[in-house]
């Protein structure tokens, strides 16, 4: 994923960041924060195309696509010296 969908994403418009994790349940998940709706719906496409390619053996079920607007963004103040 690292080497192979994440430099697809970067190039995707408004691209943000990307983050994958394994819930509670032991589930993969991910998400992806874009600058526009147009960046994140061609990441979107570019996702599913990928993970059916790559990954889609690996899955027990269909990989789900859910949208939606950021209401709340916050980050940690990192200090250099």
């Amino acid at each position: 994923v690292n080497e192979g969908f994440v430099p697809i994403l970067r190039r995707a418009m408004g691209f943000v960041n990307y983050n994958i994790f394994v819930d509670e349940k032991g589930y993969i998940c991910s998400v992806s924060t874009f600058t526009t709706r147009a960046g994140m719906e061609e990441a979107n496409l570019m996702a599913l195309d990928w993970v059916e390619e790559h990954l889609r053996p690996l899955l027990p079920h269909p990989p789900e696509v859910y949208e939606g607007e950021s209401l709340l963004e916050s980050t940690a103040t990192v200090f250099r010296y």
